[in-house]
C-alpha cells in the first residue's frame, strides 16, 4: 500500500483561499471554485501520484504542487481566461505563504545578519530539496551571502507534465514576495529562472552594505 494512504484527500489551505476570495466573488462562485479545487486535487493524486513515497518529492506534492495546480484548474474552469487564472491564483497562494512564513519573518528582524536565514535555508535545503530531485549547486554560504543555482526543478517537471508549465512562474513569484518583506539588511537577487526558459534560477541572498 502507498505511504500515501494515510494522508486526507482535503486540498490543503481551502478555508483561506475561501476567505480571501470573498472581496471578489459571491458566495455561490466561491463554493464553485472550492468544490473544482477539491475534486481536481482528489483526481491528481489519485490518477497519477500516489505512487510518489520519497519524503521531500511528497511534501511538495501535497502542499505546493498539486495543491496550486487544482486551483489554477478550477480558476480557469470559472473563468476561461488564462491570465486571469494565473493572476488568481498568484494572489492566493502568496496569501498562504505568507501566512505560513510570519513566524519565520518575525525571526529574520529580530536577529541582524544571514544568521537566521543561513540557519534555516541550509536546513531546508537539506530536508526538502534533495539531489535525486533537484540539481542544485552552492556557490556561496557565509555571513555575507548566500547564492546557489539550481538547474532541475520538479515544480517545472510536474506541470509541464500536466500541461501547465506556466504555472512554475507563479511559484516563482513566491521567493520574490517573501524578499520584499525581509528585513532592511537583506538583499535578494535573481536574473534567471528556469520557468523562463533559462538555463538555471540563480539565487542569490546577500548583507546590504550598511
Amino acid at each position: 500500500m502507498s505511504s500515501f494512504a494515510h494522508y486526507p484527500l482535503c486540498v490543503p489551505y481551502l478555508d483561506i483561499w475561501k476567505q480571501k476570495m470573498q472581496s471578489r466573488y459571491d458566495e455561490a462562485a466561491i463554493e464553485r471554485i472550492a468544490q473544482a479545487a477539491q475534486f481536481e486535487y482528489q483526481n491528481l493524486y489519485t490518477t497519477d501520484h500516489r505512487h510518489i513515497n520519497q519524503r521531500a518529492t511528497r511534501w511538495h506534492l501535497l502542499n505546493r504542487i498539486l495543491p496550486g495546480l487544482a486551483l489554477y484548474r478550477s480558476l480557469l474552469g470559472e473563468h476561461r481566461e488564462k491570465d486571469r487564472a494565473l493572476s488568481e491564483t498568484e494572489a492566493l497562494i502568496w496569501a498562504c505563504e505568507e501566512q505560513r512564513y510570519k513566524s519565520y519573518m518575525q525571526l529574520l528582524h529580530i536577529f541582524p545578519g544571514l544568521l537566521v536565514l543561513r540557519s534555516v535555508m541550509t536546513l531546508q535545503m537539506h530536508l526538502y530539496f534533495p539531489s535525486r530531485t533537484w540539481q542544485i549547486t552552492w556557490l556561496e554560504n557565509n555571513q555575507r551571502r548566500i547564492a546557489f543555482n539550481i538547474r532541475r526543478c520538479i515544480y517545472l517537471d510536474i506541470l509541464s507534465d500536466h500541461g501547465a508549465p506556466e504555472l512554475t512562474a507563479v511559484f516563482c513569484k513566491m521567493d520574490e514576495y517573501l524578499a520584499n518583506i525581509f528585513p532592511a539588511h537583506i538583499g535578494f537577487m535573481r536574473t534567471k529562472t528556469l520557468a523562463s526558459g533559462a538555463d538555471c534560477c540563480d539565487f542569490c541572498y546577500f548583507l546590504k552594505e550598511p
